[in-house]
């Protein structure tokens, strides 16, 4: 699969006239005039590609790994702390030795020097996105050519956590990476809101 393929994107943007424009004197000076827009956007997470030992492929290039007997190659839990599954710990300081306890999708024996592991390309796939930008504003007249215009914005309302590239290597050092399938990041910032004059004329 490309590394560029997201299979499911969805972005839309909405702009509203709120109630009130009708309404004169005060309330309508308090009340009217006012637009409500947002953007909308939902993507699923870009393929992923799960690393192995490269050292012991080829000393220099990427490799993968070795997938167990019937495990899924795309193991996405929706955990931050294992996006990839429970991490199996070895059993044996032996580091060719595939002794595990716990449960993973992956051996965790060092690869035969020169030989790629089985698992696919890009079998793997990353977080997905949602996320929905808000604002509100409304014009003052302050004469015959000129406006203010008073806006609120707030960029990722909801506050939804969109978790970034979790750890992809299975082995450090030619040993098992204790933080493969952790999550450490995100895509988008917490809920943030800024408030702005503009002048129109």
């Amino acid at each position: 699969m490309s590394s560029y393929d997201t299979t499911h994107i969805f972005s839309s943007n909405f702009s509203v006239d709120l109630p009130g424009s009708g309404l004169g004197g005060a309330a309508g000076l308090v009340l009217g005039g006012w637009r409500f827009n947002g953007i909308i956007s939902r993507s699923t997470g870009p393929p992923l590609e799960i690393g192995g030992d490269g050292n012991a492929t080829c000393g220099f290039c990427a490799s993968r790994p070795n997938l167990r007997p019937g495990a899924p190659n795309n193991p996405n839990t929706g955990d931050p702390n294992a996006w990839f599954g429970p991490i199996a710990q070895v059993l044996s300081d032996d580091p060719t030795d595939c002794l595990t306890e716990g449960s993973s999708s992956f051996t965790l024996c060092t690869q035969e020097q020169g030989y790629f592991g089985n698992l696919g390309r890009n079998t793997a796939s990353m977080p997905g996105l949602a996320n929905l930008d808000v604002s509100i504003l409304k014009n003052f007249s302050i004469g015959e050519t000129a406006d203010v215009q008073f806006r609120a914005e707030f960029f990722n309302v909801l506050n939804r956590v969109n978790f970034g590239v979790p750890s992809r290597g299975t082995f450090s050092r030619g040993r098992p990476n204790a933080a493969f399938g952790r999550i450490t990041s995100t895509t988008t910032t917490s809920r943030q809101i800024q408030f702005a004059l503009k002048i129109i004329f």
